[in-house]
């Protein structure tokens, strides 16, 4: 990537410019004269549908996109036979194949020929999809054409959006294209049906939504089971739903910096609902609804606003791995709840929040002991029933929070593992007092 020198005197990379690539597949049949009929236009008269696809999406690329087309070498290969042409050196009309009518179009982007096994084996199948994924870089904006695709190809393609995705930055599948000839019937049936090739019209099938699907269901499990936003957010702004993007993001802020406020009064759950509702009842895929569904399902416990909000964050943290984070809202959560409970404004800490978390901390100590503290008030905090029933839960934790926040630099330090179990200990207990699911 190239850089520029910024005002520290250090390079740093520029931004790189988005590329559209079309890669495409060329067979080695003897293809008929037709046209291909897209959602705005039908071409013309046509041999290859390569001709159609190009004339409509490329013709206005620049010179830095590119147009790959993949094909097989020998002498009935497609690159001797469609490619150069063999297969039309007896038609008087038209000897041409697809290198001389591609360089007809005057195209503004690259056309680079690519060459590919057969397929016949697995390793030419990893090796064909190794040549694929080399032609791409990041911020690659890729279509894709498996009309004349060889065998595996079609799956190659589901395969490759998640593997480039995962190696390459921003890379995005915009859409892919098949071209139905055999909707027209056998290619005897055509010749008799339909004897002038410009009534033959081939639909250009559009398979992007199946991709999308994908995306949206890796994207819907890895926040479900990882707690992930990320993805997601990103996927909704680009499809255009940027409310429901800006939702996710906003809650996977919450829980990674712990705002105990905001996951306890359930805005941000009960907007996201409401945005995953609102889509749902947009889309026409059944597919697509059925993954917004399960979405609403998971997120439905969250979506009242009280503080008991707080706990299923907490539990929220620790089935995702956020121990950290569970260990934090679960203590907090804790006194939240016993505020309410005793009549104690739970947003004010100086007067209210710490009067809690003080009777916590004395519990287990002589009197005697206790410092700057108002023994009658601590008194009567530590005989509500609120407390006795939650002071187990939270000074389980103590220690361990103390630990976890000090990195386990400390004099014996405690094994990671502890401090899930813990937190779940910690979790079942205050579900058990409360009678909550």
């Amino acid at each position: 990537m190239p850089s520029r020198l910024s005002l520290n005197g250090y390079a740093t990379p520029t931004m790189q410019q988005n590329r559209n690539v079309l890669i495409t597949f060329l067979g080695n049949n003897k293809y008929l004269n037709c046209r291909y009929r897209f959602p705005d236009k039908t071409s013309a008269v046509v041999r290859f549908v390569q001709e159609a696809i190009c004339e409509n999406l490329c013709a206005n690329w620049s010179a830095h996109d590119c147009i790959y087309i993949f094909m097989t070498e020998g002498e009935r290969g497609s690159r001797v036979t469609n490619w150069e042409g063999a297969n039309y050196k007896d038609d008087p009309a038209d000897q041409e194949g697809l290198r001389a009518k591609l360089q007809k179009l005057n195209l503004g982007c690259q056309v680079v020929d690519k060459t590919i096994p057969e397929g016949f084996t697995d390793k030419d199948n990893q090796l064909i999809f190794s040549n694929i994924y080399d032609v791409l870089t990041n911020n690659d904006h890729v279509h894709l054409d498996i009309t004349n695709a060889f065998r595996s190809i079609p799956m190659f393609g589901s395969v490759l959006v998640n593997y480039a995705s995962f190696l390459l930055n921003d890379v995005v599948i915009e859409s892919v294209m098949y071209g139905a000839f055999e909707a027209l019937g056998s290619a005897f049936a055509i010749q008799q049906q339909y004897p002038n090739p410009a009534d033959r019209i081939a639909p250009i099938l559009y398979l992007t939504e199946m991709v999308r699907l994908q995306e949206w269901t890796i994207a819907a499990n890895d926040f479900i089971y990882h707690g992930n936003t990320r993805q997601l957010a990103k996927l909704s702004e680009r499809q255009g739903f940027g409310n429901l993007s800006a939702i996710l993001s906003n809650i996977g802020g919450a829980f990674s910096t712990v705002r105990g406020s905001e996951l306890e009064n359930a805005r941000l759950f009960s907007d996201l609902v409401a945005e995953l509702k609102n889509i749902e009842n947009r889309v026409e895929s059944e597919a697509m609804k059925r993954v917004l569904g399960k979405l609403q399902q998971e997120l439905g416990k969250f979506t009242r606003p009280d503080v008991v909000n707080g706990f299923y964050a907490a539990e929220w943290c620790l089935n995702h791995n956020l121990i950290q984070q569970g260990i934090t809202l679960l203590q907090e959560t804790i006194i939240s709840y016993i505020c309410t409970q005793t009549g104690y404004n739970k947003q004010v800490f100086k007067d209210n929040r710490k009067l809690i978390a003080d009777a916590m901390n004395c519990k287990n100590m002589p009197e005697k002991y206790w410092r700057n503290v108002d023994h009658a008030i601590i008194k009567i905090i530590q005989t509500h029933p609120s407390f006795i029933g939650l002071e187990p839960a939270y000074n389980a934790l103590k220690d361990y929070r103390n630990d976890i926040n000090h990195a386990g630099t400390e004099k014996n330090a405690r094994r990671y593992r502890s401090f899930e179990t813990k937190l779940r200990h910690s979790l079942s207990l205050v579900k058990a007092f409360l009678q909550i699911e």
